[in-house]
C-alpha cells in the first residue's frame, strides 16, 4: 500500500492515507501510536521517524472516502505499513478519527 499525507501544513505532516485495491482511504486512529507513525514516516521517506496524531489534528477526509484500517499494529522496525498487522476498520470508526503523522522535518 502506497501512503500519502493530506491536508497538512507542510510536506512532512498531515492525515495519513493508504491506497488499497487502487482506492485511497484513511486509517482509524484506534490503536494508532508512535511505532505506527515511525513506520509510516520511514515509508514516506523520512527515516528519522515521527509522531502519531489522532483524528481532528488535520482536516477530516470526505465522507465518500473509505476508512481502510483500524488498530494498526507495528513494532517500529518494519520498512512499510503493509508489513504491520492491518486489521480491517472497526465499524465504530468515522472520519473524525482519521490518523495522522508529523514526520521529523528533513531540513
Amino acid at each position: 500500500g502506497q501512503l500519502r499525507l493530506m491536508d497538512g501544513p507542510n510536506a512532512w505532516s498531515g492525515r495519513l492515507e493508504i491506497c488499497r485495491n487502487n482506492v485511497w482511504g484513511t486509517i482509524c486512529d484506534m490503536g494508532w501510536g508512535w511505532d505506527d507513525a515511525r513506520v509510516a514516516c520511514r515509508q514516506l521517506g523520512f527515516p528519522a521517524g515521527g509522531e502519531a496524531v489522532e483524528g481532528g489534528w488535520f482536516p477530516n477526509a470526505t465522507e465518500s472516502s473509505p476508512i481502510h484500517y483500524s488498530n494498526v499494529t507495528c513494532l517500529g522496525y518494519e520498512t512499510a505499513l503493509a508489513s504491520c498487522l492491518l486489521p480491517n476498520r472497526s465499524t465504530s470508526c468515522n472520519h473524525k478519527y482519521d490518523a495522522g503523522v508529523i514526520c521529523a522535518n528533513p531540513a
